[in-house]
């Protein structure tokens, strides 16, 4: 980055972004990972508190990696997917 009062330049912001958009397309919000699994999103809080799911804060948000997403679903699969 280069010194400019603390100013990103355009550059430097078009890497930034791109670089939270790679990253952040690997993530999957506990709304969306609950969906894909038997979990309430209020199960999963808990076990990202705990420790026995993986995830990132973000603010106030939690986000899952997608292996630990396929992990959940494949360890609690869905009735349909069960009885299939």
């Amino acid at each position: 980055m280069c010194d400019t009062g603390g100013q990103l330049t355009e550059r430097d912001r078009v890497a930034k972004t791109t670089r939270w958009k790679m990253e952040t397309e690997r993530l999957t919000p506990i709304a969306e990972a609950a969906k894909g699994t038997r979990r309430s999103e209020s199960s999963i809080r808990r076990g990202l508190k705990i420790g026995e799911i993986q995830g990132v804060k973000l603010g106030r948000d939690w986000l899952l990696p997608k292996a630990e997403v396929n992990r959940l679903a494949k360890e609690f699969p869905l009735e349909s997917e069960a009885l299939g």
